[in-house]
């Protein structure tokens, strides 16, 4: 089984187990799905895309194969965001993605990082890619409040 069925298979079976829960087969709208467990879902998500990246970027390949590999890594991403009840969190998923993709490459291609350095680089742009696809959507500030 190649990288990317693994991955799939890995990926996309969480997503699966959780649309299958009684939150979501109890006939729960989309709107009505709990925050935590979008937010939960999203990170699960967030981290097995950063494990392909990872992994992808550590085989001793061609820089071409590399990047298919992280693009196999997106999609798969992507489809399982999809698959959540109301879509991803945001309109900016895949970019977010695709900046978490940058991120885990620049920590690959900077070789003064020990082997330790560089998981903490790695944690360090998941940990924030993370935060921003959990985040709830801003609101709008309240409204002036006059002075007397």
């Amino acid at each position: 089984m190649n990288a990317t069925k693994l991955f799939a298979t890995v990926l996309l079976a969480p997503a699966l187990v959780l649309l299958g829960c009684d939150a979501y087969s109890e006939g729960a709208a989309a709107s009505d799905l709990e925050p935590t467990a979008r937010s939960t879902a999203l990170a699960a998500i967030v981290d097995r895309y950063a494990a392909c990246c990872s992994d992808c970027l550590a085989e001793p390949t061609s820089a071409t194969n590399k990047e298919t590999c992280k693009l196999n890594c997106e999609a798969v991403a992507v489809t399982a965001s999809e698959q959540l009840p109301g879509g991803p969190a945001d309109k900016q998923f895949t970019s977010r993605l695709q900046d978490l993709g940058g991120c885990i490459h620049a920590c690959h291609e900077d070789r003064r990082l020990s082997p330790t350095d560089r998981a903490t680089c790695e944690l360090t742009c998941e940990g924030a890619t993370e935060v921003a696809v959990t985040a709830p959507a801003p609101t709008a500030p309240p409204a002036p409040v006059a002075l007397p």
